[in-house]
């Protein structure tokens, strides 16, 4: 995922399997699976599959802010 912010909630990660590449503000580190990653509201972050496998994350927003509505465009 390219570089982005979101003003509304903190953007966390949970690394599941595989191992991420993460940026969070002027930071990039690798985080492997059992890794937790969080990017304040208004944090350019981004991340990508950093190993030869499957990259599985678990992505939580808080507090709720209609992000699921505005991926589905409703």
């Amino acid at each position: 995922m390219p570089p982005h912010e979101h003003a509304d909630f903190v953007d966390s990660f949970y690394v599941l399997d595989g191992e991420a590449e993460f940026s969070v503000g002027d930071n990039t580190f690798s985080a492997p699976a059992g890794s937790f990653v969080a990017a304040p509201p208004g944090t350019r972050h981004g991340f990508r599959n950093a190993g030869d496998g499957d990259l599985r994350m678990l992505n939580i927003h808080a507090p709720y802010a209609g992000f699921a509505q505005r991926l589905r465009g409703d």
